[in-house]
């Protein structure tokens, strides 16, 4: 992969995609210059990091695509430690921040690009001076979920309407955290007009909403939370562990830095808001449905009042005994009923 250079029109030393044909396969390279992405080898990547900005980029579903990640990953200079702690394969499937003194490892819960899939996923980003791996992971049954190497083009799709702050694996880095960060808040905002919706219709007739529809929203919301709160931990994590590393920089770009704390901060207390309505509003369905129960419970209750004597009348007329009073009279069961109907 080479020659496909791509001068910016934008800010003069910042790199854009939005003319970079996305790439497709599962591991792309890019050397990140003065104002272009060149598409580059991986193996070019890899070997001369040291002397430039490069950008590996990776899509690994299944047993197959994981073992070349690790390969690829057994050529570069990492430390004893963090070779041992990826050589967990559970670790790559939990959020954290480890930064080192000289690489930092970042794993971040994302949501993927379709809107009608309810999978959440595992991004990672390996940083080295010279050197940003991000990866995009999958696990479960191939027929069930949208291929990864899909999430990976439609993460690049989405960063061709943003820029690079900087030239440089750190302006990278931010820039695809931000992609993911500001996929799970337009996530969040479409769930919040859900929400406004199902207001709107509790409070012109409660019983034109489907408890149901309740329910699929808080069951959204609550996985999209999870998510919105880990990326909001980790995003505060490297601001607060990027100073004892050399593999990310962000002494130039404190205000990307701001910005992505401060949106994954906004998104999850949005996201803790929603919750607490959408809570609100099962309470106020439940007790409209209480209150119906209660309506139809006093009807029940006044019919009771009333046939309930009249069942004992009849009951006592109704013995077996011979002699009872005013059996045989030939105006008795006239009297009966006036008794019945007075009692009524």
């Amino acid at each position: 992969m080479g020659g496909d250079k791509v001068r910016s029109k934008g800010v003069k030393g910042r790199p854009t995609l939005s003319r970079i044909e996305t790439p497709q396969s599962k591991f792309n390279a890019f050397i990140i210059g003065s104002g272009y992405l060149e598409l580059c080898d991986v193996e070019d990547a890899i070997n001369n990091h040291g002397e430039g900005s490069y950008w590996i980029d990776a899509s690994v579903y299944g047993d197959a695509d994981s073992s070349e990640l690790y390969s690829l990953i057994d050529q570069l200079d990492l430390s004893p430690f963090l070779r041992r702690h990826l050589d967990q394969a559970e670790q790559l499937q939990t959020s954290q921040v480890l930064t080192l003194s000289a690489s930092a490892l970042i794993i971040l819960r994302v949501l993927t690009f379709d809107d009608r899939s309810k999978e959440v996923r595992h991004a990672v980003a390996l940083c080295l001076k010279g050197l940003l791996l991000t990866v995009t992971m999958c696990t479960g049954d191939a027929k069930a979920v949208e291929p990864v190497q899909v999430m990976s083009r439609k993460t690049m799709d989405y960063m061709k309407t943003m820029e690079l702050p900087q030239a440089s694996t750190t302006g990278a880095l931010s820039m695809w955290m931000m992609c993911h960060v500001n996929r799970v808040a337009q996530v969040l905002n479409n769930l919040r007009m859900r929400v406004f919706d199902l207001n709107e219709m509790m409070e012109k007739s409660v019983a034109s909403v489907d408890l149901a529809e309740i329910s699929n929203v808080k069951d959204e919301l609550l996985r999209v939370l999870a998510v919105a709160e880990e990326q909001s931990n980790c995003v505060q994590s490297i601001a607060d562990g990027e100073s004892i590393t050399s593999s990310i920089d962000f002494s130039a770009l404190r205000g990307s830095l701001s910005t992505l704390v401060s949106t994954a901060g906004s998104t999850e207390r949005m996201a803790l808001r929603l919750e607490k309505r959408v809570s609100d509003l099962r309470a106020a369905y439940d007790a409209h449905q209480q209150d119906r129960i209660n309506r139809h419970l006093s009807v029940l209750t006044v019919f009771s009042a009333v046939f309930l004597p009249i069942t004992l009348m009849a009951g006592i007329w109704g013995m077996n005994f011979v002699n009872i009073p005013s059996l045989e009279n030939e105006n008795g069961f006239y009297f009966a009923l006036m008794g019945m109907a007075l009692v009524a």
